[in-house]
């Protein structure tokens, strides 16, 4: 890990799911939005999509057709929902070893965000967790036409920071995000298959 880690400048990072466990918020969130039309679903099988492909998808799934405008607004409840549980409860809590990682890779990477969530709601959880300093770049949903599994989020957050491919290494955690790290030719690391535990202690991480 060492030589891995020697040869890059820039870490690229998932937020949902590799930084925070916020399984919970947006479950609790979509469920609140599809009790409605009486949607069944598993919140793994839209963890990375953006918040407006996960309800696409999901529609799509229960075979209901609905209008732009009223996807539009269930995108808007689900955020609003989640910023809510963020800021009322705690369930927002950080993943087993990555804020001890975080506060060391400050010391020798630049660090970034690329997150299939909305910026308002990475930047209120990055701010509750006390981290948000730490990140130069944040590139939300909002700043790609395609978000994972497509590798337009990962490519746009290399730019931003003048990057090259081989100077950066990703963080993911879900199947969409390795899609999408996978597709843009950027080394990654899963954090399930590699968590930051085991790399804290490979690194010598207090």
């Amino acid at each position: 890990f060492q030589e891995i880690f020697s040869s890059k400048c820039s870490l690229i990072m998932d937020f949902d799911g590799t930084i925070a466990d916020t399984s919970e918020i947006h479950n609790q969130a979509f469920k609140e939005i599809f009790t409605e039309y009486s949607i069944e679903f598993e919140y793994k099988e839209l963890a990375g999509m953006s918040t407006k492909d996960a309800i696409s998808k999901s529609l799509n799934i229960a075979k209901i057709k609905i209008n732009t405008s009223i996807i539009n607004k269930l995108v808007l409840k689900k955020q609003n929902t989640a910023r809510d549980l963020i800021k009322s409860t705690d369930l927002l809590t950080s993943i087993p070893g990555s804020i001890d990682f975080i506060k060391w890779a400050k010391q020798f990477f630049h660090l970034s965000i690329a997150s299939s969530g909305s910026r308002e709601t990475v930047k209120l959880a990055l701010d509750k967790l006390g981290i948000h300093e730490y990140f130069k770049i944040i590139v939300c949903s909002e700043d790609v036409q395609r978000s994972k599994p497509e590798p337009d989020i990962f490519i746009e957050t290399m730019n931003k920071g003048n990057f090259k491919r081989q100077e950066c290494i990703i963080f993911e955690d879900s199947d969409a995000g390795i899609k999408a790290a996978k597709a843009s030719k950027i080394d990654y690391i899963d954090i399930r298959d590699q968590s930051f535990d085991s790399i804290n202690q490979m690194l010598k991480i207090l």
